[in-house]
């Protein structure tokens, strides 16, 4: 949980966002680019420094791909969360709009509730005996 920093919310937990796939996934490409490091490095301290560059080459090549394909995923993943956040609104719009209609059955009864409430109201006040 982090704390806001608003003076007057200072002390009010806030829930963190929830995480993303590339927070949440673990992704190989740091370790293959360390033992492609040191692989590198014994390559050179060996003397086969020009197999090394191409070999090096070779796997920063490969760790630029994993990287990419990771973005992408990334790139899909978020991409679905905005369309699901966007299909929650509109729903949250359409009912809200079926809400707002003068037409709409809440507001016949309630309309009929408030008839009956002052016919009642009428009657208590005329002295008259309700009828149940």
């Amino acid at each position: 949980m982090q704390t806001m920093t608003s003076s007057s919310h200072r002390d009010r937990p806030t829930a963190s966002p929830a995480p993303c796939a590339a927070e949440t996934t673990r992704f190989p490409s740091a370790a293959a680019y360390a033992a492609a490091l040191e692989a590198s490095a014994e390559r050179r301290a060996r003397g086969d420094e020009g197999t090394a560059d191409a070999a090096a080459l070779r796997e920063l090549r490969l760790l630029l791909e994993e990287n990419l394909s990771a973005l992408r995923a990334v790139y899909e993943e978020q991409r679905r969360t905005i369309a699901s956040a966007l299909r929650h609104v509109e729903t949250a719009r359409d009912e809200l709009g079926a809400l707002s209609q003068a037409d709409a059955p809440w507001v016949a009864a309630l309309d009929q509730t408030r008839a009956l409430i002052r016919a009642a109201f009428a009657e208590m006040a005329a002295g008259k005996p309700q009828q149940r």
